[in-house]
C-alpha cells in the first residue's frame, strides 16, 4: 500500500508535467515516471514513454534516450535494462497502468502502457466494462462520471478477453484514476475522495472513480 506521503510525492512528480521543459541534449539523463522528455511536436514516444497532453512522458525509471529515424523524425524513450516487460499478454491479476482513449456505450477503452511497473514494449488495448468499474451501485454508474479520455488509470487484468485485448477492472479501492487533468484549466488534479478530484488552482471538482484518494485534503477543505 502506498502511504499518503508517497502519494503526494508521486503527485508532485507528475505535476512537473505542467512546467518541465523538453530535455533535448540530455540523451542519457536519469528520469523518473512522469518526467517530460520532449514536446509531442518534436518527437514521438519510444519504448518506456507515452504521449499525454501533447508531451512525451516517461513511464518508467531509467535513462532517457533519443533516436533519429531515417525520415529524420525523432523518438524519445526510456532505457531501463532488465525491467522492460517481454511482449506477452499479462496474466489475470496483473496490475497495469494505462490511458483512457475513449468511452464506447457500456465500456471504456484503455491503452495499456505499463505492466507490473514495467513499460510494455508496445501498447496493448484493454477494456473496462461497466460492471467492473466498482463493486457497489453498479446500476447507477455513468461512465462519463468515472473516466474521461486522457485519464491515467490503474487497473487489474481479469482475463485476456477475445485474445486481442485485455479485460480490465477498477473495482478495488486501490484501482481507478490516478492522474487526470481538469477539463477547465488542464492542470493535474488531486484526489479528494473515492469519487471526486479537485483542481489545486481553481478548486473546481470533477467526478472520477479515484484510486487511493488523499484523505489529508479533506481536512483542509
Amino acid at each position: 500500500q502506498m502511504c499518503i506521503r508517497d502519494r503526494v510525492s508521486t503527485q508532485s512528480t507528475w505535476e512537473a508535467v505542467v512546467s518541465t521543459q523538453s530535455t533535448w541534449g540530455m540523451i542519457k539523463q536519469t528520469v523518473f515516471p512522469g518526467k517530460v522528455l520532449a514536446s509531442g511536436k518534436e518527437a514521438e514516444p519510444g519504448s518506456g514513454a507515452f504521449l499525454e497532453g501533447g508531451q512525451v512522458i516517461a513511464a518508467v525509471f531509467g535513462e532517457s534516450e533519443t533516436k533519429t529515424r531515417e525520415d529524420g523524425r525523432r523518438s524519445v524513450g526510456v532505457r531501463s535494462e532488465g525491467t522492460i516487460a517481454p511482449f506477452l499478454f499479462p496474466e489475470p491479476g496483473t496490475t497495469v497502468l494505462g490511458k483512457v482513449t475513449r468511452i464506447v456505450e457500456d465500456s471504456v477503452r484503455v491503452e495499456v502502457l505499463v505492466i507490473s511497473g514495467r513499460a510494455a514494449p508496445q501498447p496493448l488495448e484493454g477494456v473496462i466494462r461497466k460492471q467492473y468499474v466498482r463493486k457497489h451501485e453498479v446500476d447507477k454508474i455513468r461512465l462519463s462520471e468515472c473516466f474521461l479520455p486522457g485519464d491515467i488509470v490503474q487497473c487489474r487484468v481479469l482475463s485476456l478477453g477475445d485474445g486481442s485485448r485485455l479485460m480490465l477492472t477498477t473495482a478495488e479501492n486501490d484501482l481507478g484514476v490516478v492522474f487526470a487533468r481538469s477539463e477547465a484549466s488542464r492542470e493535474l488534479m488531486l484526489p479528494l475522495s473515492w469519487k471526486e478530484m479537485i483542481c489545486p488552482t481553481s478548486r473546481a471538482r470533477e467526478p472520477r472513480k479515484v484510486a487511493k484518494p488523499n484523505y489529508d485534503l479533506l481536512e483542509q477543505e
